[in-house]
């Protein structure tokens, strides 16, 4: 039988949970500068007082939401990593994260990447700063983690900066992704184009094979950084 004191910290915990979820929805619909708390309250269906007892600002709500998603998202690129045999399929296996997360939690992939411009908020004054600042970290160790092994392994060339190819794969995957949201939501299969443009590039490029190109994206980057003479992965 539950005590008191624990039903009391699961219901703290679903009001919690309804507040971060309530806030992410319409993050993700107005931005960060458009949202308001008394918008997140009422959308909550608690008082703007509640919503000060969990979070002291908006910009501390931010925090643990995008610190959520952040450790999501570490678990896809774990378990990709962890599912992939050789060096290869683990540097490969980067992009087929970034894809993995993309179609299983579009919601969360926006919301990582469409947050800007957040410049203009003080993120250091609230209490989820240094675990937001963390998180980031442990995102781009998990990114190099292989392309390190690759480098000591004399595979790829000794200069490599590891950091610079998952920016390389991290920005040029997100790029592309970003395209293929922006097309099947609003490209030109969305409309009826005049007959004279039906095969041209305009109509082509929303069914360009967007998962395919994040796959190449990253051959392409590996392959510019492959040692001379290499010969083979291994298994």
């Amino acid at each position: 039988m539950m005590g008191i004191q624990e039903r009391k910290q699961r219901e703290r915990e679903q009001r919690r949970t309804a507040i971060i979820n309530t806030a992410m929805r319409i993050f993700l619909k107005k931005g960060l500068a458009d949202t308001t708390m008394e918008e997140i309250a009422a959308k909550a269906e608690y008082s703007k007082a509640t919503l000060y007892l969990y979070f002291k600002n908006k910009e501390e709500l931010l925090s643990v939401t995008i610190i959520l998603v952040l450790k999501q998202f570490i678990a896809v690129l774990e378990e990709h990593q962890s599912r992939a045999g050789n060096l290869e399929k683990r540097i490969k296996s980067i992009g087929e994260a970034y894809l993995d997360f993309y179609d299983r939690f579009p919601g969360h992939f926006k919301l990582l990447n469409s947050m800007n411009p957040i410049e203009d908020f003080d993120f250091s004054k609230n209490e989820g700063c240094l675990e937001l600042i963390a998180m980031n970290r442990q995102v781009w160790e998990v990114v190099c983690r292989p392309i390190v092994e690759a480098i000591r392994s004399g595979i790829l060339e000794s200069d490599t900066d590891p950091l610079e190819i998952g920016v390389m794969l991290w920005t040029g995957s997100t790029g592309i992704l970003n395209l293929h949201s922006h097309l099947k939501h609003s490209g030109p299969h969305r409309v009826e184009l005049p007959e004279e443009h039906r095969n041209s590039e305009l109509s082509r490029i929303s069914q360009l094979d967007y998962h395919k190109m994040v796959l190449h994206l990253g051959d392409a980057v590996i392959s510019s950084v492959r040692k001379t003479g290499f010969r083979g992965w291994g298994r």
